[in-house]
């Protein structure tokens, strides 16, 4: 079933903005000194909300020193709830309801459940998008990222794939149509999970995605069109060979995509294989560069427990530096503790724990 303009732009209208004010201290992330290898203690922080489920990539620092985050919600009743931390101080203030906030307090709608997207910073403000967190066949928001230098924010929808870009000066929505075939509302053959990295080009606004079939599509800044990248693609045998009307993997569909200025390329992690590749759109290439597995995973030559692979990666503030959180296999009296051995489900196949990996670009 195809969605209206109108409905997809009734979930544009749940795009959220935060103000948060600038940090001078921050102003020259480049010159941060090398992080220290020793190992680090986590420490944890208590946001004292009894329902909350995950965060996706709901979690970003921005320019006035804050982490802001949401914590999703599973429950039919109670919307996913924001927050922010301020590390120098470790106080956690709560923002809000996500569903009180989009002004469907009272409604009984499905409420707004969790934020699918990273906090976006532009001129001082913080956009991110809403998506649902009790699971039912609901329009909403999967993936989002938007252009700082133009103000243009591109997202797909959730069931059905559709691309759209908003502007924010001109207030300006377009529909672009359905990317992913039909998307994850497809029936057998047809089904097509939905990208959830949207990889965009500072250089010239060009808006990069993939489907599971392996095949990169690029819209042009200011073009209404979904074109294919001709003589590119993320077909590799390293990331492995996958059914792309699969509902229990991200097939070739890249799983994080993050741009290096100093490098004028993308890096990305392809889920499952846990790989890390170079795409350099103005050639087009992509490079496979590296396994970012934990050392255990490698040893053992297992794929990720969680077969859509983890959102947890990004280029750090010195931007040289890659950070990437994944799991790793769990033993015990020497024998790996084993789960699932396969699930149509967005889900981890057995029990993990967790590891986190760097990789110096430099």
């Amino acid at each position: 079933m195809r969605i209206s303009g109108s409905v997809i732009l009734k979930a544009l209208i749940f795009l959220l903005v935060l103000s948060c004010g600038q940090n001078p201290r921050n102003a020259n992330l480049s010159q941060s000194k090398p992080y220290s290898t020793s190992p680090r203690i986590a420490k944890t922080y208590n946001s004292g909300f009894a329902l909350a489920h995950d965060t996706y990539n709901g979690i970003s620092s921005a320019s006035d020193g804050k982490i802001y985050y949401v914590l999703c919600s599973q429950s039919i009743d109670t919307g996913g709830q924001i927050y922010s931390l301020d590390p120098k101080t470790d106080a956690v203030q709560h923002l809000g309801d996500l569903t009180e906030i989009c002004g469907e307090k009272g409604l009984k709608a499905i409420v707004q459940g969790k934020s699918h997207v990273k906090f976006v910073e532009s001129a001082g403000k913080l956009y991110f998008a809403t998506h649902i967190g009790y699971y039912s066949i609901i329009d909403g928001i999967l993936t989002m990222n938007m252009d700082t230098r133009r103000g243009v924010i591109y997202g797909l929808t959730w069931p059905t794939g559709y691309f759209f870009r908003y502007d924010l000066a001109k207030k300006e929505f377009r529909d672009l149509g359905p990317a992913m075939g039909e998307g994850e509302s497809g029936k057998g053959a047809a089904f097509r999970v939905i990208c959830r990295s949207l990889a965009i080009n500072p250089e010239d606004g060009s808006v990069f995605m993939t489907n599971p079939e392996g095949t990169i599509l690029s819209s042009r800044f200011g073009q209404d069109k979904i074109e294919v990248v001709e003589g590119e693609d993320m077909r590799k045998d390293y990331f492995g060979h996958y059914d792309p009307s699969s509902s229990g993997s991200m097939g070739c569909n890249w799983r994080q995509v993050v741009w290096c200025q100093q490098e004028k390329k993308f890096y990305g992690v392809h889920g499952n294989s846990g790989y890390l590749f170079s795409f350099d759109p103005a050639i087009p290439k992509i490079e496979v560069l590296d396994r970012l597995m934990s050392k255990v995973s490698q040893r053992s030559g297992m794929f990720d427990q969680f077969s859509y692979g983890y959102p947890g990666f990004t280029l750090g503030p010195d931007r040289h530096t890659l950070y990437y959180l994944t799991g790793g296999p769990i033993y015990k009296d020497g024998k790996r503790i084993t789960g699932k051995s396969s699930t149509s489900m967005g889900e981890a196949k057995g029990l993990e724990n967790l590891h986190l990996i760097t990789y110096d670009i430099a």
